[in-house]
């Protein structure tokens, strides 16, 4: 079970990782004048060979994809925007000498409005995780390691509800 095995990070060997990240603005002027949206994500993967079990895996906490878009809209006669984002679920494993964590968190969504209309203050008002911002844990555990049999597991679900923050900021 947790604690029976003290835990070191160090050189596992020859380890192979790949991907390809991009990232792009694209004005929607056409669609709506002074709207544009930003995306990026990344896809990965890697493999080596587990130096305690001596089986193919991919490497610890390194999701396998990611993705991230945002939608603003500047409204310069208000002096004003407002938009929204999104950020994709993720998940990964991590490999100790007895456990194996698997963690995923859920997509997250914001939504913001900002206004100069204030003299010399930028003003944002912002929620963040409308929709929560949830995540799950399994562990599994292994006796005497994670070559050796499996012991039990543990479980937890996090869930967080919305923030809304209001920001004043002025250049000094």
């Amino acid at each position: 079970m947790p604690g029976q095995n003290a835990e070191a990070l160090g050189t596992i060997g020859d380890a192979r990782q790949w991907g390809i990240t991009g990232k792009a603005t694209l004005p929607l002027h056409s669609l709506l004048k002074g709207a544009r949206i930003t995306v990026s994500g990344t896809l990965r993967d890697s493999r080596f060979r587990d130096p305690l079990t001596g089986e193919a895996r991919a490497m610890d906490d390194l999701p396998s994809t990611s993705f991230e878009a945002e939608f603003r809209h500047d409204l310069p006669r208000l002096r004003s925007s407002w938009g929204f984002s999104y950020e994709s679920a993720q998940e990964a494993e991590i490999f100790y000498t007895g456990e194996r964590l698997f963690w995923r968190e859920r997509p997250v969504w914001d939504v913001f409005v900002e206004t100069m209309a204030v003299p010399g203050f930028k003003t944002t008002l912002r929620a963040s995780a409308v929709t929560g911002d949830n995540s799950d844990r399994l562990r599994s555990f292994f006796n005497p390691n994670r070559a050796g049999d499996y012991s039990g597991k543990e479980t937890r679900k996090q869930t967080q509800g919305a923030t809304v923050s209001l920001t004043l900021s002025r250049a000094l």
